[in-house]
């Protein structure tokens, strides 16, 4: 059975794919901030967008534009309301940026991260003051 994350996940990526624009492409990029333990995945489509007065409402339940209704009927309109839900659940936030007929980025936040101990000594020790004696 799939955990909550892949779910969000999922719902994203797939409302990215459903919302493009023929022949475009959809990125997912991951970024770790081992400064301040923050984490990101964000996927951004090259779709048809969500208008500004939308973004507010799209993590509604049964919400969906009428942007969205023309462009795919056979939506329920639950998808990111269960994003919203695995985000809490999880205590990620997510960002949305979005412009109507260029696209939609959706930014997951994954805050105060655990990095193993190897990767916080490496980048907590200065090279050019560490050596043996």
């Amino acid at each position: 059975m799939p955990d909550q994350l892949e779910i969000l996940i999922e719902n994203i990526i797939t409302n990215a794919i459903t919302y493009s624009h023929e022949n475009t492409s959809v990125e997912i990029s991951s970024r770790v901030d081992r400064n301040n333990l923050h984490a990101n995945i964000t996927i951004t489509d090259h779709g048809i967008g969500i208008e500004d007065k939308d973004l507010p409402n799209i993590f509604n339940e049964y919400f969906y534009s009428p942007r969205a209704a023309l462009h795919n009927k056979a939506t329920s309109g639950i998808g990111l309301s269960i994003v919203k839900i695995a985000a809490e659940n999880n205590q990620l936030r997510i960002k949305v940026v979005s412009e109507p007929g260029a696209g939609t980025t959706f930014t997951i936040i994954f805050n105060a991260i655990e990095l193993p101990l190897a990767t916080r000594i490496s980048t907590s020790i200065n090279p050019i003051n560490t050596y043996l004696s």
